[in-house]
């Protein structure tokens, strides 16, 4: 079963070899980085900059419970939601291009299948910034 931190960690090689290639040319802007999870530790998710683009990662940390993890992003006039899981013992994610320095907001809930659109055990709002 992948989770959050071993995909974490195979995401922090490639961005510590792109980091030192982006430091000998120019100065990279440090976002701030945000990991969470549901209020019942179902699912779990996490937002950060890796080079150009910010990353956003929801993994199903009890897969065959009947729900799946949805991370919703804030930011500016725009929100994003990380495309479905499903209830799968895996991580899904996806890239985004968010101006430098921009506010973001973040938190993670979790759905049933089907047209229920609740948000179960959802977190708070977490402040990150691209």
């Amino acid at each position: 079963m992948r989770t959050l931190a071993s995909a974490r960690a195979l995401a922090v090689g490639g961005v510590a070899a792109a980091a030192a290639v982006m430091f000998t040319s120019s100065p990279a802007f440090a976002g701030t980085d945000v990991h969470l999870y549901t209020t019942n530790k179902a699912g779990s998710g996490s937002f950060y900059s890796s080079g150009n683009v910010e990353v956003v990662q929801v993994c199903d940390e009890k897969a065959g419970d009947g729900m799946y993890p949805v991370v919703q992003l804030k930011y500016g006039n725009k929100e994003y939601i990380v495309p479905d899981v499903g209830d799968n013992p895996d991580c899904a994610g996806g890239k985004i291009n968010i101006a430098e320095g921009t506010s973001v907001k973040v938190r993670i809930f979790l759905r049933r299948p089907g047209s229920d659109m609740n948000r179960y055990y959802a977190s708070s709002w977490h402040n990150g910034k691209a």
